[in-house]
Protein backbone atom coordinates (compact mmCIF):
# COMPACT_ATOMS: atom_id res chain seq x y z
CA UNK A 1 0.00 0.00 0.00
CA UNK A 2 3.11 2.53 0.81
CA UNK A 3 3.92 2.12 -3.24
CA UNK A 4 1.06 2.90 -4.23
CA UNK A 5 0.84 5.68 -1.90
CA UNK A 6 3.96 6.97 -2.65
CA UNK A 7 2.96 7.57 -6.49
CA UNK A 8 0.33 9.95 -5.15
CA UNK A 9 2.96 11.15 -3.03
CA UNK A 10 4.91 12.21 -6.01
CA UNK A 11 1.89 13.48 -7.47
CA UNK A 12 1.65 16.08 -4.79
CA UNK A 13 5.31 17.16 -5.28
CA UNK A 14 4.99 18.00 -8.44
CA UNK A 15 2.08 19.83 -8.77
CA UNK A 16 2.69 21.67 -5.64
CA UNK A 17 6.70 22.38 -7.01
CA UNK A 18 5.10 23.31 -10.45
CA UNK A 19 2.74 26.11 -8.48
CA UNK A 20 5.28 27.73 -6.44
CA UNK A 21 8.39 27.32 -9.02
CA UNK A 22 6.66 27.89 -12.72
CA UNK A 23 6.42 31.71 -13.34
CA UNK A 24 3.07 31.13 -15.67
CA UNK A 25 1.38 29.46 -12.23
CA UNK A 26 2.44 31.95 -9.95
CA UNK A 27 0.89 35.14 -12.51
CA UNK A 28 -2.14 33.40 -13.59
CA UNK A 29 -3.69 32.57 -10.70
CA UNK A 30 -6.77 30.28 -12.14
CA UNK A 31 -3.67 27.90 -12.98
CA UNK A 32 -1.92 28.62 -9.69
CA UNK A 33 -5.50 27.29 -7.79
CA UNK A 34 -5.71 24.23 -10.23
CA UNK A 35 -2.25 22.78 -9.54
CA UNK A 36 -2.78 23.46 -5.71
CA UNK A 37 -6.16 21.80 -5.46
CA UNK A 38 -4.71 18.79 -7.61
CA UNK A 39 -1.77 18.82 -5.13
CA UNK A 40 -4.48 18.89 -2.01
CA UNK A 41 -6.70 16.11 -3.58
CA UNK A 42 -3.73 13.97 -4.49
CA UNK A 43 -2.78 14.28 -1.04
CA UNK A 44 -6.24 13.23 0.53
CA UNK A 45 -5.85 10.23 -1.90
CA UNK A 46 -3.07 9.12 -0.77
CA UNK A 47 -3.43 9.26 2.69
CA UNK A 48 -6.82 7.10 2.12
CA UNK A 49 -4.88 4.61 0.65
CA UNK A 50 -2.63 4.51 3.71
CA UNK A 51 -5.34 4.56 6.57
CA UNK A 52 -7.25 1.58 4.23
CA UNK A 53 -3.91 -0.10 3.59
CA UNK A 54 -3.90 0.06 7.48
CA UNK A 55 -7.41 -1.35 8.19
CA UNK A 56 -6.97 -4.12 6.04
CA UNK A 57 -3.88 -5.28 7.71
CA UNK A 58 -4.95 -4.94 10.87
Amino acid sequence: MARVSSLFAAVVACCTAGAWIGPCARRDEGRFTALMVAAVAAWVVAEGILFIGGLIVR
